[in-house]
């Protein structure tokens, strides 16, 4: 099911299209991500570039809307470009880390990966119980079942 498809039957996609967004990284290194200031540092990604990403979603940005291109109009607020793997988690500005999230959604919605990605970070940075290099693939793979995992039901002892 193409993404702009999804959209018009299912609502906001839960999870990025996998062949739009597989997820990229730009470094593996956990004490590069846990100094302070890392992530604000490396938020690069240009309008142009979020603008290309609506795109490949389907949607159009028109005014305070985004429209897709079967007509669709959803609030422009109702969405975030987001990264899969956040910078925060080593994630990387390349459009292949980008995907276009809902706040919409009831549950696994753009607030509650934020929460999955502040708590990942503070098993890689403080806990140490969790390397970098897992709690990418972790988001990359799954971001839902991580979020059941690491959020609803606690971190795996």
């Amino acid at each position: 099911m193409t993404a702009l498809l999804a959209l018009l039957l299912l609502g906001p996609p839960l999870v990025p299209d996998a062949r739009l967004t597989p997820g990229a990284v730009a470094t593996t290194n956990a004490s590069d991500v846990c100094r302070p200031g890392y992530a604000s540092a490396h938020r690069t990604v240009t309008l142009k570039t979020k603008l290309a990403v609506y795109d490949a979603y389907g949607l159009k940005p028109i005014g305070r809307y985004r429209t897709s291109e079967a007509g669709v109009r959803v609030w422009q607020s109702d969405y975030e470009v987001d990264h899969l793997i956040s910078l925060q988690l080593g994630g990387s500005n390349d459009p292949r880390n980008l995907w276009i999230e809902s706040y919409r959604t009831p549950r696994y919605n753009a607030h509650a990966k934020d929460a999955l990605e502040n708590r990942l970070h503070w098993l890689v940075c403080v806990d140490r119980s969790l390397t970098l290099v897992e709690a990418q693939r972790t988001i990359r793979v799954d971001w839902i079942a991580a979020y059941e995992a690491f959020i609803t039901h606690g971190p795996p002892r």
